[in-house]
């Protein structure tokens, strides 16, 4: 009898456990019309990226760029997009066609694409990279920098043996 006993208690445990381990219909899930309403929708997600390629139109009209590939991509300049060509502040205007862009761009949930930062142009050199070789064929050195020091070196000190004080000479003694 205390083995059915038993049993019957385990199966009951069992059954209550696992009763709350069924997740709940989508009717228990869902959020009220006020929580909703709080919470952002997914369809405001934007991301942001990297971006480079060969301009291939510029509609300064239209405030827009166009890269080529495959399927050329279109992006939209605010007037909060930062533009600069050979390291200094540019405009629209100044693109060329056929020459390098680069940026930084965020795309919108409908897959509009705009522009946050924009460089159009060869890419300027990094502080402290080796620059262009002169006319005798060697490219100058770059700046020198400090040697680093090392986080783990020991610092050492030097000491003086303490010893009887001598006193002052004057001249003529």
């Amino acid at each position: 009898m205390y083995k059915h006993l038993f049993a019957a208690a385990i199966f009951g445990t069992l059954l209550i456990g696992s009763a709350t381990l069924v997740p709940l219909p989508a009717a228990a899930k869902a959020k009220s019309p006020a929580v909703a309403a709080a919470t952002p929708a997914a369809a405001e997600k934007v991301t942001k990226f990297p971006f480079h390629g060969k301009l291939s139109a510029v509609d300064v009209a239209g405030k827009t760029f166009t890269l080529e590939g495959k399927t050329p991509r279109v992006f939209n300049i605010t007037d909060q997009t930062k533009i600069t060509k050979n390291g200094e502040s540019a405009a629209l205007k100044d693109a060329k066609v056929g020459e390098d862009v680069g940026g930084y761009t965020e795309k919108a949930s409908d897959g509009k694409l705009t522009a946050l930062s924009v460089r159009f142009g060869p890419k300027p050199e990094k502080a402290g990279a080796a620059t262009a070789p002169a006319e005798g064929g060697t490219a100058a050195p770059a700046a020198a920098t400090p040697a680093a020091k090392s986080k783990h070196t020991k610092k050492t000190e030097t000491h003086t043996p303490a010893g009887p004080a001598e006193p002052p000479t004057t001249p003529g003694q």
